[in-house]
Formats: C-alpha cells, structure tokens, sequence
C-alpha cells in the first residue's frame, strides 16, 4: 500500500542529493564543527558516520515509500511486526483538530507504528479495517475508522441530488492525459527512480566531494602552490564548459535558419494555434442542473458560458459507437422529438463520477428520454457489488448462518447502516423489513427503507446457489436500470450472512389487494388507477422490459394516490426467440407466457386481469378472456370492452400498444364524467352484443370453442 505524498516525495529527492533531510543540515554541521576540534582523524571518522547515516536513512525513506502486510505480517522500513499480536486499531489526532492524524497499530507487547492518514489511499484504509475484522476479531478497531471507510464509499452516493452539479469535461486530453502518465511514472518510480538517480549522482556527489577534501586537507598542510594548481583546474573546466554551451547555442541558431526547419516549425505553431483556439470554443465544464445542462469555458478564477441544453427539449439519447471502435471514439448523442441532434459529448472526456451524474439526472429530469440499453450501461454508476463478488461473499463465508431466525426490531445489517424497525411481510424466499439508515455525512439523507431479503440456500449444489444468487442480481440490476414516478426506487443491494437485500424506497401505502380487500372498487378510481398503470407499462416497454408478474400484489398505492409498482424478481429483457422459465400468479398469466414467451402485450393481459379483481373483489379464472359485466351488470360498456379486449387469449388481438389502451381509457372516464352515473345494460341484451362487435373485441362460436381447447392443452401440459 503507497504511504507517501507530494512533500514525502520532494523530500525523497532532496535526500537524493544531500542525502540528509533539509531538518539535518544544521546539527550535521555542528557535529562536523565540534568534530574538527578534536583533530582531522576524529573529523574523518566523523564524515564517515555521518555518510554511513545518511545512506541508510536514504535507503530507509526508499522503502517507507510503501507498506505491505502479507502472510500476516506487517512490514514497514526495516522493521516487521506480526498481526496476531495485534492489539488494536485505532487513530490519533493533533490538537485542536478534528480530523484525525494518525492511524496507530497496536501490539500486544506495547509496539506501536503510526501511519499518516493522509499519505494512504481511502481505498486502503477499507482494506485494512475489512482484513484485520475478518482475520483477527480479537483485534479492537476504532469506530472512527469505520466511519471513515464507510463515509468515503458514501460519499459519491449522498451528495445532494437536488444542487447543482459540475462535471469535468476533458474533451483535449493530449495535455492532460500527458501530464497525468507523467505523474503516473513518478509515482510508479517512487522507489526506482530515486535509487536510480541516486546511482547517477553518487560518482558525480564523491567526486566533487574528495576534490574540496584534497583543497581542505592542502590548506591544512599549507600546500598553496597545490591549491593553486588545483583551482587553476576548475576554472580551465568551467571555460570549457561555458563554451561547449555557447557552441551549442549558436549551432541551435544555424538550424533554425534552415528553411525547411522553419516551414515544420511553422507547421507546428499554425497546429497549436488551431488547437488552442478549438480548446476556447469546446466546453472543459458541464453544469448539472434542474432545468437543463450549461456547457462553460472555465478557467481557474472566471468561467464563460457557451451554450445551454434544456432536458425538456431531449427526447432520446444513445450511444454512438462505431464498430472495432475504442471508448475514445464513442460519442453520446442527444436528439430532440423530431430525430435532430441537439448535442454529442465525448464518452472519454467524462469520467466515472461525471458519467454517474449524468444519467442519474438524465432519467430524473428527463423522464420522457428514451435512454438506449448500452448508453445506460456505459453511463450507470458501477455497482459496489459485483455479481462475481456476491458469489464469492457467498461461497466463502461458513455454511453456517450467524442467524437462523427472521430479524427483529433492534438488529442492524451492514455494518450497522440500517437498523430493522419491523417485519413487513414474509414471503418464500425471505422477508421485508421497514428499516431506518443511518448515515453519517448526511442527516438529511437518514430515511425510512424497505429491505427485501432473499435467503440463498446453503446446503445444496453450487449450481443452485448460483442460480439463486443470479436471479438476486438479476432484479438489482433491472431496477437500477429504471427511474419512474411509478416504479419502486433502488437504493443500495448488497449480501450479508447468506441472504441478498435490495435496499428499496419506502412506499407509505398498501398493495391494492389489501386496499381493495376484497370488495368491488367504484369503476371511476379503477379507471383512475389504470391509467397509472398505462404509464408504468409504457416506459417498461419502451426499454424493452417485461415485467411477467403485474398483479394487484405488486402494485402498491401510496397515500398520496399515486401508484408504483413494485417486485422486478420475474421481470425480463424481451428478446426474440428466447423461451423463459413460467413465472407469476396463474390467474393472471396470459397462454404465451404459459409457454415461455411472453411479450409486451402479456402485461397487458395481467392488468386487464388486475382491472377485473379491482371491480369484481376477487380473482379472475386462470387462462380465460376475463368479462366484468357478467360480475357486474351495471358497469359501463366501455369498460367491460377494455377488459375484454386486454385479456384476449391471442396476444395479437390485444391492444398492441399502451396508447391505443390510455385512450380508450379515457374514453370511459370521459363517459362516466358526462353521464355522471353508469348505465346499467344487460349483458345478454342485444346492445352489449352491437356495441362488443363495434369494438372489435367479441369472439364468436368458433373462437370460444378454440380458446376452450387451448386452455384444456395448457391444462394439461
């Protein structure tokens, strides 16, 4: 692990030179005063410690430029300590400070090695308190280092959402990638570099040493003639070299005068220019706001505005990457509603936090952008936990859970961030939990979640874990994707004592199963409701998301009306030809998702089945072409219609889309507004009959007879 700094490292090259630190001049030159006193042979001994000194104490700094723990052992300079003494892990701070100063290992004997806080890597500093927890628990570990490594991965996630945010834009990274492998190299060379360059100054340092040791011990012995020789000597070589430069110089001179040197140079300076202009026009600053995206020139004390792109005004963004291309090359394209570009941005010129920030408020302010699949990939911030470290959490920790019971109010999970308030239901592969964060940057952001648990088998075949683990991931992965007034939020997922938790948003409310209770619900607030759920499914499927369980289960209803739909377990990216697995609630499974296929219209189907329980109070019959007015005379027609044609049993004669459903929807809300009651109609009357053709959606003798049959084949396979 890198323990050093800007100054460390200046330092570390000072003693390149002068092998001493600057601190040392002055007692080494009393040393050497009060050495001469007692005669040259003393002063010579004295020289030689003191140089003795200064080469280990050089070779010392060359290997504090790092320490390494390894098999259990800490090693630091040219000391080595082992960690099963360990004692503690703590911090020291200076005086009227409040950031601490110091990390301080402990040892049982009384040992102690301070390391400076600031000269170690934030992500090392996780290392350390993660190893030393899981390999020696006997160890006391300061709880401000928790916090600390805690803070530092929190941090990105808890700034306000709500500011303004400003992103780099290094859209001309010759200089800046230059200058950045330039200090790359250096820090690479921390130990090398400076043994290196030692090597070459040593003959030059020993030299010039034994020469003024020669001057100091002839005037010692009062030799003038010698001494005179001696600077005769420098001088003569100093003139040699103050010509050989002037030589140099005018040589320089020469061929810059040569006409084809002064045409490249030429050449050059018009590509500099061009360069230099180009840099003044591009943006280097993007300001993140509520209302749009400001593009600026800045530089360190002004900054000049150069253009401005409202959300609004995007309507599809994606990611132009040509084929055999490098992440250089790929450009971010926003287009408004007519297909025209609005603005591209480099893909290199942001980096990971800028990329995080800026889908995250692309899918907030922009709700009505279509963001493509690989742009949310490229653009989404990276999860903490990867599916590959899930597996292996879960592979390496004991079979044996720590906890063999639900948890109860008062137990905390990761690390103490959430503690459990209440149960909140239990069902067959875990439970869901109100819970409370904690969160130590931000009293604001501290809020009420919802944990949903997903308990991974143990004693079974690896494959079965992993499928376990994968369909856990699965979920935080498609919900991450998706940021919807209508869907549930994803916060944070990790795995903890064998068992995955998908830290969700807090919906106060109830399923509309509970809310419903089992008693019809008036056709005006189920319209209502409907086309809420019209919006949910219409950004599903524009992202080409398929739910496969939407049911009166997962849709909660929050106080203030509004409703979002929860549970993404089941939900798959359609993809054309790929049978999946048979998923959600019979009842409200379409024949193609029977058979593994489902497709857009298949949701739909589950929520003509929805509006039926939502009338009717109970569930509709598995695989049939759901009919309210048969339930309920004195519904409108159009509703019945709706109903009808979403749960069709050919996909195709569904609604194909959410916008032709919405309006018709509408319809009968309009209708229900103007009549100000619903008209009561026979169902067998003549009427219904008319006005079912009229819309299209009533089967004759033959289909009925074929959707009985395809029901008794589903049956029975």
């Amino acid at each position: 692990m890198r323990h050093s700094d800007h100054m460390s490292t200046a330092a570390l090259w000072w003693k390149v030179v002068f092998l001493i630190p600057i601190w040392g001049i002055i007692p080494v030159a009393i040393f050497g005063f009060v050495m001469t006193q007692f005669g040259s042979v003393v002063s010579d001994i004295g020289y030689i410690v003191v140089l003795v000194c200064g080469f280990a104490y050089f070779f010392e700094d060359i290997l504090k430029r790092k320490f390494k723990i390894a098999d259990g052992v800490l090693y630091y300079g040219y000391q080595s300590w082992q960690l099963s003494n360990l004692k503690s892990l703590s911090v020291s701070y200076e005086t009227d400070k409040i950031v601490p100063k110091d990390l301080i290992f402990t040892f049982q004997n009384g040992d102690f090695q301070p390391f400076e806080l600031a000269r170690i890597d934030a992500k090392d500093v996780q290392f350390i308190v993660k190893y030393v927890d899981s390999h020696y628990p006997h160890c006391i570990v300061d709880s401000t280092l928790r916090t600390l490594a805690r803070c530092q991965e929190l941090g990105p996630r808890m700034r306000s959402f709500d500011a303004n945010v400003e992103i780099r834009y290094n859209a001309h990274r010759v200089l800046t990638d230059t200058y950045k492998g330039f200090r790359g190299s250096l820090a690479s060379w921390s130990r090398l570099g400076p043994m290196v360059a030692w090597l070459c100054f040593t003959p030059i340092w020993i030299s010039s040493t034994m020469f003024f040791y020669v001057i100091h011990k002839t005037a010692l012995l009062n030799n003038e003639s010698l001494a005179k020789q001696l600077a005769l000597t420098s001088a003569e070589t100093l003139k040699e070299i103050t010509t050989t430069l002037q030589g140099g110089v005018t040589n320089i001179a020469i061929a810059v005068a040569n006409p084809v040197v002064a045409m490249v140079a030429a050449f050059i300076s018009v590509f500099l220019f061009v360069k230099a202009v180009k840099n003044l026009t591009e943006p280097n600053l993007l300001v993140l706001d509520s209302n749009g995206i400001t593009f600026y020139q800045s530089f360190k004390l002004s900054r000049f505005k150069l253009n401005w792109l409202g959300w609004n005004e995007i309507k599809s963004a994606y990611m132009d990457r040509p084929e055999n291309s490098q992440p250089d090359d790929w450009m971010v394209v926003f287009k408004d509603q007519n297909g025209k570009k609005l603005r591209s941005l480099e893909y290199a010129a942001l980096d990971q936090r800028g990329r995080a920030d800026l889908y995250e408020r692309l899918k907030h302010f922009a709700p009505a952008c279509t963001i493509t699949a690989d742009l949310a990939e490229a653009l989404m911030p990276q999860q903490k936990a990867s599916y590959t470290e899930l597996w292996l959490q879960s592979l390496t920790g004991s079979p044996n859970r720590d906890n063999l019971d639900p948890l109860e109010a008062g137990d905390q999970l990761n690390e103490g961030r959430y503690d459990v308030v209440m149960k909140l239901g239990v069902g067959g592969q875990g439970a869901a939990y109100l819970c409370r964060e904690n969160a130590a940057l931000d009293k604001s952001h501290c809020q009420n979640v919802v944990l949903k648990e997903t308990i991974f088998p143990i004693f079974v075949e690896d494959s079965v874990r992993r499928q376990a683990l994968e369909r856990f991931e699965h979920e935080a992965r498609t919900l991450n994707l998706l940021s919807h007034d209508h869907i549930v939020r994803l916060l944070d997922y990790f795995v903890e004592d064998h068992r995955g938790y998908l830290v969700l948003e807090h919906i106060e409310g109830q399923n509309l199963r509970d809310y419903a209770g089992g008693k019809p619900m008036e056709e005006k607030q189920v319209i209502e409701l409907a086309l809420q759920m019209c919006d949910m499914l219409e950004y599903l499927h524009e992202r080409s998301v398929l739910h496969r369980d939407f049911t009166p289960d997962n849709l909660m209803l929050e106080r203030s009306g509004t409703l979002k739909l929860i549970d993404f377990n089941v939900a798959q990216t359609q993809a054309t030809g790929l049978t999946g697995t048979v998923v959600g609630k019979h009842a409200y499974v379409p024949p193609e998702q029977f058979r593994g296929k489902p497709v857009p219209a298949s949701d739909i189907y589950a929520m003509g089945c929805s509006l039926f329980y939502l009338l009717s109070g109970h569930d509709p019959a598995p695989i049939t072409q759901s009919k309210i007015a048969d339930e309920r005379p004195e519904v409108g027609t159009e509703i019945d219609t709706i109903i009808r044609t979403c749960t069709n049993m050919k996909a195709e004669n569904r609604y194909q889309d959410i916008h032709a459903l919405r309006a018709d929807l509408k319809k009968a809300l309009e209708s229900l507004d103007k009549n100000g009651s619903t008209i009561t109609i026979n169902p067998n009357s003549e009427e219904r009959v008319k006005v079912a053709v009229n819309q299209g959606t009533t089967s004759n003798t033959s289909d009925e007879q074929s959707a009985q049959e395809e029901r008794t084949s589903l049956w029975q396979s």
